[in-house]
């Protein structure tokens, strides 16, 4: 790169301490020592910080101001100034930590900040108080720079072998660096650093405006050195330094010129897919504002890694040296107005339907459009009784004593003058009161309880089926009974055998209960009562495709459960989980209950993959809200067998008894509402260590529930 009437500073750094997911490794090459001189070559004006005893100990913006002094001597109203904007590590807000100051090292003062054990992630309201590296702009003096580079050393305490560390390291950013790569806001620039991961291999950690707010080509690749991966050490220090040029504009033309290069020690690495030029890492709209980028933090860990293998480690960086031309980015002559894409309406889903004793409904379709075109609604394949309003989709359903009850299906379609958008709608015609009892695993007789029947909500998804289950089981009006977490990865399908049941799919690799196509997750009240129920019960066929005890797939998966309830706030979940010896364990975690966690003392009660079993949860109060928990099962193809209780006595457990025949309190005696009850169907695969190395899917079936 070239470098004409350049200024350069230098620092003395010290900092704490991400990657490549594989296991294939190559050996490290051999490495040249770091060149310890404060200046980049061919950049003649250079200032340095000047670290000192009197140093020692600041922090916050204490600190801050005594690097900002530092920085700015020697300019002048000409160059313009430096500015430092923090962003965790210096106690700026409430959830932040102090975590950088100085330290001498040796003959050196330098900066260090720490990470806490099992920590990664930055720290932000959601994530509060951790110490977690740190993380700060420095805006150069001219903003609009078009040419710069950057140095610093680095060290850090503890070797990867004892914690398997994925970290940030600094470099450069023309906008907000809260990294996932989102470049910026207002148009699209870019964020270039280095990643550090586990095994000790650099990569980078690359995003601009050709990659288009997506995971581009050098997102995530690997730095080499003689045609091997960068490999780096602890306890010794690592010179880096990062030479850019961006793009420029000739009147409204993209030059497409951009470039990064990363040296090692003084010598260029080479990037495992190619070069990084020919880039545009600024779009035509983006309001570019040059700074160097320092976040030095754990950001990752391994999936097959534990929290409590991640140690506490400090990282130490001196020796910083930013330089920069006095050319300027040249920016278009004028907004370039952009090319608006044919969009169609945005339609909200349309949920289940129901209308009672032929009553008359009229239902609003909701639909917005991205450029706010007018838009027209229709329908298609309608039974005569619907009708719609073309100019503002008010559903009018008026069906009369001649229609036949059950589902009625038909599309509605939203149009603009370019594209359109066609939804489904379900409608379900029942008789009012007509819930008839039906005996199952909950009520001999069928009184008191509720059963699913899935040929009524065969042919739903989304927000459809669940109000199509809320209402067989509680009577609830459509629309009452919503997903937690967006979890609707549930169905009505029917099985090879020709068998109608529930499917809940897990995908490979997915866990968690905040991740997307986990599972499902809703919650049912149980039907308001004249008198509040005591007992409450919850039942179903459960088969599981695969095994859960197979080394490829230890699943941990929660199964549809009660939850002791006081009016709407949840006072009780008591779950259930599926565990690696194809077994269930209670998992009550919270407190009076937290002692039952993790019981498996039922050796002889497997669940094999491919069988149906039949399970029956039961909570038995008094009326002061003590009372018993029970978990039940049986063969669901011996339907003459009794149901038995899962867990069997332990001698270290509650004096010797089972579970089932361990008073507990259940109910919140100081609560204002009676004790209810709720069918939860929070079902999703734990973030377990092992779980979910292939898909697997649960199947439900004769689901009941259960009061008096």
């Amino acid at each position: 790169m070239k470098s004409k009437h350049l200024l350069a500073l230098s620092i003395v750094f010290a900092l704490v301490g991400c990657g490549n997911d594989s296991d294939d490794k190559p050996l490290p090459p051999v490495v040249t020592e770091p060149d310890n001189r404060p200046t980049i070559d061919g950049f003649e004006n250079n200032s340095s910080i000047n670290l000192n005893s009197e140093m020692v100990g600041l922090e916050g913006q204490e600190l801050i101001d005594a690097l900002t002094v530092e920085l700015n001597k020697g300019l002048t109203a000409r160059t313009g100034s430096f500015r430092i904007l923090p962003k965790w590590g210096m106690g700026e807000e409430s959830w932040d930590n102090l975590n950088f100051t100085v330290v001498q090292d040796g003959e050196d003062f330098v900066f260090k900040t720490t990470v806490d054990q099992s920590i990664f992630n930055m720290p932000s309201a959601e994530n509060p108080n951790i110490n977690n590296g740190f993380s700060f702009l420095i805006e150069l003096p001219n903003g609009l720079v078009r040419e710069a580079a950057m140095k610093y050393q680095v060290k850090w305490e503890h070797s990867f072998k004892q914690s398997p560390d994925y970290t940030f390291f600094g470099g450069f950013t023309s906008g907000d660096p809260l990294v996932e790569n989102k470049p910026t806001v207002n148009g699209a620039g870019f964020t270039y650093k280095l990643n550090l991961d586990k095994y000790g291999y650099m990569n980078t950690r690359f995003a601009d405006a050709t990659d288009d707010g997506k995971q581009g080509k050098f997102f995530n690749t690997q730095l080499q050195m003689n045609d091997l991966g960068l490999r780096v050490d602890s306890a010794k220090w690592h010179q880096f330094q990062i030479d850019m040029i961006t793009n420029n504009y000739v009147g409204n033309a993209n030059t497409k010129d951009g470039a990064v290069n990363i040296s090692y020690n003084g010598v260029p690495t080479t990037n495992t897919k190619g070069a990084v030029t020919d880039r545009t890492m600024i779009d035509f709209t983006h309001n570019y504002k040059l700074a160097a980028l320092f976040e030095f933090y754990r950001h990752y860990k391994h999936t097959n890694d534990t929290s409590d293998q991640l140690k506490q480690q400090t990282i130490y960086v001196k020796d910083l040296v930013i330089a920069w031309s006095t050319d300027k980015v040249t920016l278009p002559d004028q907004t370039i107005p952009p090319v608006v894409e044919a969009e169609a309406p945005e339609v909200t889903p349309i949920g289940l339907i129901t209308i009672e004793d032929y009553g008359h409904i009229d239902y609003q379709v909701v639909a917005d459009d991205p450029n706010g075109l007018v838009m027209t609604f229709s329908i298609e394949n309608a039974p005569s009784w619907v009708t719609i309003d073309t100019n503002t989709g008010l559903i009018s359903l008026a069906p009369t004593g001649d229609v036949k009850l059950g589902l009625h299906s038909f599309n509605v379609k939203v149009a603009n003058e370019n594209l359109s958008t066609t939804v489904l709608a379900q409608v379900m015609l029942t008789e009012a009161g007509s819930v008839v009892p039906t005996p199952n695993a909950c009520s001999d007789t069928g009184e008191k309880s509720r059963v699913l029947d899935l040929e009524k909500v065969k042919g739903l998804t989304g927000q459809g089926l669940i109000d199509a289950i809320a209402y067989q089981l509680n009577g609830a009006k459509n629309g009452s009974t919503h997903y937690d977490e967006n979890r609707v990865n549930m169905a009505v399908v029917t099985l090879p055998d020709g068998e109608l049941v529930l499917e809940v799919n897990f995908p490979q690799n997915v866990r968690g209960n905040s991740t997307p196509d986990n599972g499902t997750s809703f919650k049912l009240p149980f039907p308001a009562q004249d008198i509040a129920p005591t007992n409450a019960c919850i039942a179903y066929d459960v088969m599981f495709k695969k095994s859960t005890a197979t080394a490829a797939n230890f699943d941990e998966i929660y199964v549809p459960n009660l939850i002791i309830a006081h009016g709407s706030r949840v006072f009780r979940t008591l779950q259930y989980t599926s565990n690696k010896y194809e077994r269930m364990s209670a998992n009550f975690g919270n407190a009076p209950h937290s002692h039952m966690g993790w019981l498996d003392n039922s050796s002889n009660t497997q669940f094999k993959a491919g069988s149906w079993y039949t399970t029956k949860q039961t909570v038995t109060a008094d009326d002061t809200g003590k009372g018993y928990i029970d978990l039940m099962k049986k063969d669901a193809a011996e339907s003459n067998n009794a149901f038995a209780s899962y867990f069997n006595a332990d001698p270290g457990k509650f004096d010797g008894k089972p579970m089932n025949e361990v008073q507990v309190q259940l109910s919140d005696v100081k609560a204002a509402e009676p004790m209810s009850f709720m069918a939860n169907f929070d079902i999703y695969r734990r973030p377990t260590a092992g779980t979910g190395k292939e898909d697997q899917s649960f199947y439900f079936k004769n689901i009941a529930i259960g009061w008096n």
